[in-house]
């Protein structure tokens, strides 16, 4: 990857707007909330949406009456309420953070069914965003008839959008959708790749697995302002079982590498750094590896794909986990066609 490349996207990076966010979404089945109350909202198996306390691990309410957590702003957090037949749309309502509690009820919007989760041929999620202090919600959905042909018919996408005021409990919705805050991937020559420039507070970067004959190094790429400053090595491993992550609130990246002496199941040493200072927040070693995370009070809490864990980087000890409520389908498919 040449550096002159990454200057470019460098200047073209988003302005930081994580300062004011408060609520990060892991998966459709878990939310997580950062500050002064840590919390994480998760959607559970028995069909319950539950308040975690990330300190201890314990869970701080239950309810029937939601069903999956969207974004948490203060003390309130918005999630979508179970569909009731006769009324399309999705339902959304504004809980009480501290107890579960519904507080306000928002009106339908939108024309599906209101519900997420993977069907035969679709797949419909709904997450909240956080964007410079406002707060959306967006819903985007995949459909495609299942034929025991592959590829005989085509793939269709949809998706909506709505603005919401957590505080005034108003619902807005939009003409447009909002683009997917993940950052995208670009592929570098040899098995390369590095990801979007993103920005954290005055600080610019790029997270980048680097080919160095023999192996690959997990580097994150730094600017303030016109200055590059020194690289930070993440990790690396001389095979193709390594990855660089960046956390969902972007102020920290993994070194993520396959322990090869655990032969009998997978097994990770995580390494985490802080975005703007490069330092090393502490280490980790787990058995899943994790799709997205963040870190609060160096504890990393991650999700995978059937629970959320929760471990501390100061003693690389494993702390608690949650098992999330299972959204894919299960059922059968057509049989697949007889070659003549």
């Amino acid at each position: 990857m040449q550096i002159s490349m990454i200057l470019v996207w460098a200047a073209l990076a988003a302005h930081d707007t994580t300062a004011r966010d408060q609520s990060y979404a892991l998966s459709q089945c878990a939310v997580v909330q950062l500050g002064a109350a840590p919390r994480l909202f998760v959607a559970l198996p028995s069909n319950e949406l539950a308040a975690i306390d990330i300190r201890t691990g314990a869970a701080l309410w239950r309810t029937t009456r939601a069903a999956f957590p969207l974004l948490a702003r203060g003390n309130r957090i918005l999630a979508l309420l179970p569909p009731v037949s006769g009324k399309p749309g999705w339902l959304t309502a504004v809980l009480d953070a501290g107890s579960g509690a519904i507080l306000s009820r928002l009106p339908p919007w939108g024309d599906g069914a209101g519900t997420v989760g993977e069907g035969m041929g679709t797949s419909v999620t709904l997450e909240g965003v956080s964007n410079g202090g406002r707060d959306y919600v967006a819903w985007r959905s995949r459909r495609q008839q299942i034929s025991g042909v592959p590829g005989r018919y085509p793939t269709y996408f949809d998706s909506g959008a709505a603005e919401v005021d957590l505080i005034r409990t108003t619902l807005i919705p939009l003409p447009q959708g909002i683009p997917h805050r993940a950052l995208a991937i670009h592929v570098d020559q040899p098995a390369g790749y590095h990801t979007d420039a993103f920005e954290v507070e005055d600080h610019v970067a790029v997270a980048a697995r680097v080919y160095v004959n023999p192996g690959f190094q997990l580097v994150l790429h730094r600017w303030r302002g016109q200055s590059q400053l020194p690289d930070v090595m993440v990790g690396g491993s001389p095979q193709y079982n390594d990855a660089i992550s960046v956390s969902q609130d972007r102020r920290h990246v993994l070194g993520i590498v396959q322990d090869p002496a655990a032969l009998r199941r997978y097994r990770y040493n995580i390494a985490a750094f802080a975005t703007v200072t490069g330092q090393s927040v502490g280490r980790l070693a787990s058995d899943a590896y994790p799709a997205t995370f963040v870190v609060w009070d160096r504890r990393l809490i991650y999700f995978v794909p059937d629970r959320v864990a929760i471990g501390d980087l100061a003693t690389a000890r494993s702390l608690y986990q949650w098992t999330l409520r299972d959204l894919r389908y299960h059922g059968s498919y057509p049989p697949a066609a007889r070659r003549p």
